[in-house]
């Protein structure tokens, strides 16, 4: 239909010029001077998620205390040794960030599986109380640390 009756508002202006006022190459504006590109939606730069928050600040104070124990070790084995004791390599930087890295999702995701655990528990124990499977008198702490009446 369009190939048929060209309408005013489809056609479009190739301009793009450098800044030498030469034409290089062509972008598609309608007649209002709007690209034909199209726009990215939402934030160019999403923030991170709860589970990437958690894993970047745990890096980070893993980090720090590699980098204290590095640090100690080097400066005993150099009083050991009696050279001068210069700070750590650079070279070993990345490698503490790395196993930092990997310890901190370690971590992390150890911490989350318990506490879903605990919920999962939490709720179990909530669905055997609206039964009427469990009495009042069952701690809901014990069934969900599993140290109660029905706990192993």
């Amino acid at each position: 239909m369009k190939v048929l009756v060209p309408l005013e508002r489809d056609r479009l202006n190739y301009t793009w010029v450098n800044e030498k006022k030469k034409t290089v190459g062509v972008f598609a504006a309608n007649k209002h001077g709007l690209y034909a590109i199209p726009h990215t939606r939402g934030r160019r730069k999403p923030h991170m998620n709860h589970k990437q928050q958690a894993i970047k600040s745990a890096s980070i104070r893993i980090f720090r205390r590699l980098l204290d124990e590095t640090s100690q070790s080097l400066k005993a084995t150099c009083k050991d040794e009696q050279i001068e004791y210069l700070g750590i390599p650079d070279a070993m930087i990345p490698e503490l960030g790395a196993k930092a890295a990997r310890i901190a999702i370690r971590e992390v995701t150890a911490q989350r599986k318990a506490w879903s655990k605990a919920k999962r528990r939490r709720q179990e124990h909530s669905r055997k109380v609206n039964a009427g499977l469990l009495g009042t008198s069952t701690s809901e702490i014990n069934y969900v640390s599993r140290k109660g009446e029905y706990g192993s």
